[in-house]
């Protein structure tokens, strides 16, 4: 054995390896730094390993499950006999028209013995987000406008994270609350197109509500635990959703509830954070700019990709362009260069059209918004008949635990569409894209 490695070795120095970049050394030290430091802080900021919810992806999960509903004519009450696609629409809706919603959030598991956080949170329909753990002083604000989000972890007050050039959201790297938001819509599709689902009458904490059960995975909690199971309260006076369960097997995964909901608050919540003094800031950058996306093809070096059709309601809110950014799908996808990121908004609803450069190996693109072998990845394909899609082929996926899109390939871009869509809708819109033309 010693022989054969003394001879590996020798083979090794022996190869002729072509000189590192300028600068390689340092770039290589300061990424291992950063990536220790980042990991420590997340470490600290949250409950022993395999919690799957950070602080800001806490906020994905508060807007999927705890919006205050409004019934027809504002009377806040719904109709006696609702069925789970009734409830649907109607956390649908109040996802359309909230502007803003802030309460405390507490979420619990079972691992280990279990675990109990809280996080007080404001979201605004502009995409900004400020997280708050309680009780102590762990801070997450970010601004949709700029990409910027900002970290200050309570136990380690003298480094505060600055991630910088993130995108609007998935398939790219976006805010930390991307580990949750492909549950955005899911759970929404999952009561509209999924009427089956059990619906009964109950009280809970002396609320008469109604009690959905769900057999789906959302894996809301810790996305690496199972689950088969998830039941849903929502209240019958108001519409709100007060309490989310998932389990397996009848073992309980998750739980996640809130407390003091308001929605489209009179006084909006003070969206600022403040460092430390003296602290020291540990950045990051991902690689996106916000640009006009008039100005966006003298920086990928083609057109921007336009629907000239989307649901009613939603508006063009940012984009962002990226020369070159992280692969998609988990590392799955090749590096990603000459990617626009555009943001379409709706209350606190949310759609996001991508293009990237494809490269000189199309056959090594999959999904870019592969999640992970849990989720039940069976997508749906489906022909385009319009636009710069028409006569392609492309993928359809709508189901729980895994951001609703669809995705096709031309010769030179990876295009996708995902978000807060039905099905339906996400072919409409990715079926209508054209070149932007100035």
């Amino acid at each position: 054995m010693t022989e054969r490695d003394e001879r590996f070795g020798k083979d090794l120095r022996d190869l002729e390896v072509p000189e590192h970049r300028p600068g390689f050394q340092a770039s290589l030290r300061t990424e291992l730094e950063r990536s220790r430091v980042q990991r420590r802080r997340w470490r600290r900021l949250l409950p022993p390993p395999r919690w799957g919810l950070g602080i800001a992806a806490a906020t994905a999960a508060v807007v999927v499950l705890f919006i205050g509903i409004r019934g027809p004519g504002g009377t806040g009450v719904g109709p006696p006999e609702a069925n789970a696609a009734r409830i649907g629409e109607r956390i649908a809706r109040a996802l359309r028209e909230a502007q803003s919603l802030e309460g405390v959030l507490v979420v619990r598991d079972t691992l280990g013995g279990g675990h109990t956080l809280r996080w007080s949170f404001a979201l605004r329909s502009n995409g900004d987000f400020r997280m708050h753990q309680l009780p102590r002083d762990g801070f997450s604000l970010y601004r949709a406008q700029t990409g910027v989000e900002t970290t200050i972890a309570e136990t380690e007050p003298t480094v505060y994270g600055l991630r910088r050039g993130l995108a609007p959201g998935p398939p790219d790297e976006g805010p930390t609350e991307f580990l949750l938001q492909r549950d955005l819509g899911a759970l929404v599709r999952a009561l509209v197109e999924n009427p089956q689902a059990e619906v009964r009458e109950g009280s809970y904490r002396g609320r008469e509500v109604w009690i959905v059960d769900l057999d789906q995975s959302l894996r809301l909690v810790i996305p690496e635990e199972a689950s088969d199971h998830v039941r849903l309260t929502v209240d019958q006076e108001t519409g709100l959703p007060l309490r989310v369960v998932e389990t397996d097997r009848g073992r309980l995964v998750g739980e996640i509830a809130i407390e003091n909901p308001t929605v489209n608050s009179a006084v909006p919540a003070d969206f600022t954070i403040v460092i430390p003094a003296g602290s020291r800031a540990d950045r990051s950058d991902v690689g996106f700019r916000p640009v006009p996306l008039e100005k966006a093809s003298a920086i990928v070096d083609y057109e921007p990709l336009l629907p000239t059709s989307i649901p009613a309601g939603y508006r063009r809110a940012e984009t962002a362009v990226a020369r070159e950014t992280f692969p998609t799908a988990q590392g799955r996808n090749p590096i990603s260069r000459g990617v626009v990121s555009t943001a379409y908004r709706r209350g606190l609803d949310r759609f996001i059209v991508t293009t990237r450069l494809v490269g000189e190996k199309p056959g090594a693109w999959g999904d870019p918004l592969f999640v992970n072998e849990n989720v039940r990845n069976n997508p749906t394909v489906v022909r385009f008949t319009q636009g710069v899609l028409a006569g392609r082929q492309g993928r359809r996926l709508v189901a729980a635990g895994a951001t609703p899109h669809v995705w096709a390939l031309t010769q030179r871009l990876v295009v996708s569409v995902s978000g807060d869509l039905s099905g339906d809708e996400l072919f409409g819109v990715a079926n209508a894209l054209e070149a932007l033309r100035r």
